[in-house]
């Protein structure tokens, strides 16, 4: 059996950053919402291991992909002894926060758990999805949502009705940003970890936010 699937990405409409917690988290307030711009995943069971390739020469092809960690844990919480050879087609531009290695990861759990038979409950998934990153768990669905760094939190499709059949222009510089380096240079611009809190309030009574961990 094969498998074929779109692997979207998303655009934050909002991210404030409240400074970094003793945890080694940056607390964060941000809506995310998916974008129409995909990867093209392929999926197959075969042998007894995890089998990558990739499109894009500058991705590792091994535990270092969110990918092959995804699979690799799926088959092991799965209880699964084949395996799966798994192909990656990149469009999404490299380290453009738009989250390609996240929804690639959420878009392996979802297919593998199809491919085998559905033994993994959506609970279970969501799980895995968030040991494997903070934005993981939002790419598990396909709407809006106010976001936690662990799960999803409070879909806000119905709050976004002006962006309904729009279209976004995404324009890519050129060069990419690493978001750990990102994370570990904000010492440097005090005044971006002042963001005014509650700027993501929708109708909801209180904003949600979202934990990032920094990564050092």
């Amino acid at each position: 059996m094969r498998l074929e699937k779109n692997s979207p990405c998303k655009v934050n409409l909002l991210l404030n950053i409240f400074g970094k917690r003793p945890d080694g988290f940056h607390e964060l307030e941000t809506i995310m919402q998916p974008v129409n711009l995909c990867d093209r995943l392929t999926f197959e069971r075969r042998g007894g291991a995890v089998e990558l390739s990739c499109s894009e020469a500058a991705l590792p092809v091994d535990s270092h992909n969110l990918v092959h960690r995804a699979a690799t844990g799926f088959l092991h919480a799965a209880k699964i002894s084949g395996g799966v050879r798994i192909h990656l087609e990149k469009k999404i531009p490299l380290a453009a926060g738009l989250g390609g290695g996240s929804g690639n990861a959420a878009t392996t759990l979802l297919a593998l758990n199809e491919l085998f038979g559905q033994p993994l409950p959506a609970a279970k998934l969501n799980e895995l999805a968030a040991a494997l990153g903070s934005d993981v768990p939002f790419f598990l669905q396909n709407q809006p949502c106010a976001r936690h760094r662990s799960r999803r939190k409070n879909p806000t499709a119905r709050f976004f009705s002006a962006l309904r059949d729009k279209v976004f222009l995404l324009i890519h510089p050129g060069f990419g940003i690493s978001t750990p380096w990102a994370y570990q240079n904000l010492a440097r611009f005090p005044e971006a970890l002042n963001g005014g809190r509650a700027r993501a309030k929708t109708d909801f009574k209180t904003s949600d936010r979202r934990l990032a961990r920094c990564e050092r």
